[in-house]
């Protein structure tokens, strides 16, 4: 740190200076002539000299599934992808299975897990595409995880960041079940990023973990400890012409 020539601002907080770190890290490289000769980290990190791993492998079968890369939700079990779960018609019974939320019109299935689902919908009043999570019915029944997902659409609803996933609303829908609406995201998972490119080079890896950490930062703020931060947990949104703003999803279940 002191060799890029900045200051421990954290305050405390881990996470903040290792936001601080990646920031400056990335900054510096980036910065770096391209003539320059590598340095012996450039060379540590070349394909053919040495190890290029800077993140964790990916944590592949994990608690996730997703349908035409469109959307993620943590759903809390080990499931594969509804692609090749589920067939046509079988997304169009699992569509008319719900009842949706008022204002509410589900268009199709993007997730299926132990805890839950995840559909695609549309709010009807301002015609926003949104992502609806479901917990299961038979599992509605259990105080401690009914209290468990209402805390995590709460949680979500407090963080207002750019790489937080926004929470819209929440609540019961006519028979009962619990949901809530949160932004459909564009992109693709950290995880399958992993799994079809292998290790990012270093100033894609800061970027990522600079990302991270900012949110993680804001959630400590706010008194929220996410539990659960893995690659099936971030994301590599698609918005405003970039296919690199992290989100992080799944403060809770």
């Amino acid at each position: 740190w002191r060799s890029i020539g900045g200051e421990l601002r954290g305050g405390g907080d881990k996470t903040a200076v290792a936001s601080q770190v990646a920031l400056a890290l990335k900054a510096r490289i980036q910065a770096m002539a391209p003539t320059a000769p590598p340095t012996s980290l450039e060379r540590s990190l070349s394909p053919t000299d040495g190890p290029r791993e800077l993140l964790p492998p990916p944590i592949l079968g994990g608690v996730e599934t997703v349908v035409g890369g469109v959307a993620r939700a943590d759903l809390g079990g080990s499931v594969g992808s509804t692609d090749s779960m589920l067939g046509g018609s079988a997304h169009d019974h699992e569509v008319n299975q719900i009842v949706p939320p008022k204002g509410y019109r589900i268009e199709r299935l993007l997730g299926v897990g132990g805890m839950g689902k995840v559909f695609g919908a549309r709010q009807e009043s301002i015609d926003r595409p949104v992502a609806l999570k479901f917990l299961h019915p038979h599992l509605a029944s259990d105080p401690l995880l009914s209290v468990r997902f209402a805390r995590e659409a709460a949680s979500l609803s407090k963080l207002r960041h750019p790489n937080v996933v926004t929470v819209y609303d929440a609540g019961n829908t006519p028979d009962g079940r619990l949901f809530y609406a949160m932004e459909l995201l564009q992109g693709v998972g950290l995880d399958r990023m992993l799994a079809d490119k292998g290790a990012f080079d270093l100033v894609e890896a800061l970027n990522v973990i600079e990302q991270v950490c900012t949110a993680v930062v804001e959630a400590h703020r706010q008194g929220i400890v996410h539990r659960d931060l893995k690659p099936e947990n971030i994301h590599l949104d698609e918005v405003g012409g970039r296919d690199d703003l992290v989100k992080v999803l799944d403060f809770g279940i």
